[in-house]
């Protein structure tokens, strides 16, 4: 597809939602079932949502690979090599943070509250301290640091703005600690007292308002009336979280998750907008090393890293008896997940491989998956609710990604070394390249730039705002 063409293939959008739902996209991805021809629902899925250089199959191998490769080198033909280093300048989107106490307030461990801000973070506290020697490598002991980095970064990059009238957007900033689950407390705060503390939310504005689950978005559900089930000027609200609304279609497939019903009703959170979770890997333009995705030898098929106990199991206990039982870590490096700083090296094994098998945790979006993006290795998917998880980026923007049928999976009808090594090696080679060159979104710079994760973030935030 040509740029123009991919351009004009976005998806549909509505004025009440601006983002259109779930439903109306499925039916759009249905529409496009020739793009690739001969090939099941999943792959017109795959084609229609990622838009020629995003291609991904669970059909028999080869049968799907020629019909798509014609795509793969128009593609390759429209776009141009990007300049990893070169800190291009910028128009800074402005915002206006409104700090709230009330939602700012965490447990400090010795049984008090404490309320942050980030004038006394640093980017340690943020994005988690160094390991194994390498600046660009870092652990903390969770994964829920968006609304962080997000009001880190505005305040120290100089975002912000105290001037309601020059702000493209309002953030209220809320719950910010390292773990949210179960914040029932948020309930506490009806939307109309905490409208009363928002002096420029009105219906002008309302539109440019967002708030941010630093998790999936079910760890605000008990929020009513102004992030879940909101009322008044609240539905015109963005939300943003590291989950997405699904299409119905795909209900039967999420029932392992017990946020399943919390998928599936766009109004209850409307207009949200899906982010990735952020990576291990940071990066700082003014470093003269090469960044980590357009390094490595690779040596090793495929990496996973994953726990077999918990997430999708039906998936997970399989695949890692798959890749144990190759007796090889040249075909299969299995490696658990992590929890401790001293386990978290074993990210780097990434580095060294050319798939990374990237099957559902407790819900279908895992943070596993940025960080294989971020080493340069392919990312395999188990389920196709898992496609949605970097719905923030434009379709150009997104990443070659490969998609195993779970059900066939799980049947035991497919041999994950067998449909990797059947995949040509100039199609690879293809997603390797795009990878590097569209890895950047993926990740958060310490330096300010326009191209990494936080920019991406933010101007999808302003994109749903003006529609």
């Amino acid at each position: 597809l040509s740029t123009r063409q991919r351009q004009s293939h976005s998806p549909p959008r509505d004025s009440g939602n601006r983002v259109a739902a779930p439903e109306a996209m499925f039916k759009n991805y249905q529409s496009h079932h020739s793009l690739v021809t001969g090939c099941s629902f999943t792959v017109a899925l795959a084609a229609a949502t990622l838009l020629g250089g995003i291609i991904l199959t669970d059909c028999p191998p080869g049968a799907c690979i020629r019909a798509i490769g014609g795509l793969l080198q128009q593609q390759q033909q429209d776009q141009q090599q990007p300049q990893h280093h070169q800190q291009p300048r910028h128009q800074k989107i402005k915002v206006y943070v409104y700090e709230i106490p009330e939602l700012l307030l965490e447990d400090d461990g010795k049984g008090g509250k404490i309320q942050w801000h980030p004038w006394v973070w640093s980017d340690r506290y943020v994005y988690g301290r160094p390991i194994d020697g390498k600046a660009w490598l870092r652990y903390r002991h969770d994964q829920w640091n968006l609304g962080e980095v997000l009001w880190y970064k505005l305040y120290h990059h100089g975002y912000i703005t105290h001037d309601p009238k020059e702000a493209d957007l309002f953030y209220v900033a809320t719950y910010l600690a390292h773990d949210i689950r179960g914040k029932e407390e948020c309930s506490q705060l009806p939307s109309e007292i905490l409208k009363s503390k928002l002096p420029h939310l009105n219906n002008e504005t309302a539109r440019r308002h967002f708030v941010i689950s630093s998790a999936e978005h079910d760890t605000l559900r008990h929020c009513h009336g102004w992030f879940a089930n909101p009322s008044g000027l609240w539905k015109k609200a963005i939300r943003v979280a590291t989950s997405s609304l699904l299409p119905v279609e795909l209900n039967e497939s999420v029932q392992y998750s017990s946020s399943r019903g919390e998928f599936f009703n766009p109004s209850k959170y409307p207009n949200l907008i899906s982010t990735a979770f952020g990576s291990s890997v940071v990066w700082d333009s003014r470093w003269r090393e090469t960044p980590p995705w357009l390094r490595g030898h690779r040596d090793v098929l495929m990496s996973l890293n994953a726990f077999s106990t918990h997430g999708d199991v039906a998936v997970r206990k399989p695949l890692e008896a798959q890749c144990k039982g190759y007796n090889d870590s040249k075909v299969c490096d299995a490696q658990t997940g992590f929890w401790s700083r001293e386990e978290a090296t074993s990210v780097l094994s990434k580095q060294r491989s050319v798939f990374c098998l990237e099957p559902a945790g407790d819900t279908p979006f895992r943070k596993s998956i940025t960080d294989s993006i971020a080493m340069g290795c392919i990312p395999v998917f188990f389920h196709p609710a898992t496609m949605f998880f970097d719905s923030y980026l434009p379709p150009d923007k997104r990443v070659p990604r490969y998609l195993v049928n779970r059900t066939e999976f799980i049947a035991g009808n497919i041999d994950i070394k067998k449909t990797l090594e059947a995949i040509p090696p100039h199609i690879v080679s293809h997603w390797q390249n795009e990878i590097a060159r569209l890895a950047r979104g993926y990740i958060y710079n310490l330096d300010d730039v326009n191209y990494d994760m936080f920019s991406e973030v933010l101007r999808s935030i302003q994109r749903a705002a003006v529609q």
